[in-house]
């Protein structure tokens, strides 16, 4: 007997936190709205990454996260971020910790 399931896919936009590297913009980090695979992409709950401890490479930061003492802007609940050069998928250990981190 099949069940419906109900809520949010594991792999839904919802659920997708990335770090985008941008040609004007810089790095930022957030939820995925819309613009997989484009180079225009909406962010919600977005931070700007200034400066990072923790982690050598965007691919680290995706991965484990940064450093409380990183320098990352305050969030903002909506952003459209144009000319994006990557796109990486973040794990939820580092999603919890580039959250965490305050500008000092």
């Amino acid at each position: 007997m099949a069940t419906k399931q109900t809520g949010k896919t594991k792999n839904s936009k919802a659920d997708r936190w990335v770090v985008l590297r941008c040609y004007y913009a810089g790095v930022h980090f957030g939820r995925l709205v819309s613009g997989d695979g484009e180079r225009t992409v909406v962010l919600a709950d977005a931070r700007r990454l200034w400066n990072w401890a923790g982690a050598k490479t965007l691919s680290e930061v995706a991965t484990a996260g940064i450093d409380p003492s990183s320098k990352v802007s305050c969030e903002v609940s909506r952003i459209t971020i144009h000319e994006v050069h990557e796109q990486i998928e973040c794990t939820p250990e580092a999603v919890t910790r580039v959250r965490a981190a305050r500008w000092p």
